[in-house]
């Protein structure tokens, strides 16, 4: 994509959050772990996403 770092960050959040699910689904984390952990991969990728806001305000 136009976007090599937004293109990671999103696939970052996929992949981590499908593993936070899996390791719910298999009963290794509670359901208060698990969306707090959900969050926190949110936060990463609404992150890269004003990152990427941000730099193309400028250009």
């Amino acid at each position: 994509g136009e976007n090599p770092e937004l293109d990671e960050a999103v696939e970052a959040f996929l992949r981590d959050t499908r593993s936070v699910y899996e390791e719910y689904e298999e009963g290794y984390m509670d359901p208060d772990a698990a969306l707090w952990t959900i969050e926190g991969h949110l936060d990463s990728l609404e992150g890269a996403l004003r990152e990427r806001n941000g730099n193309d305000e400028r250009n």
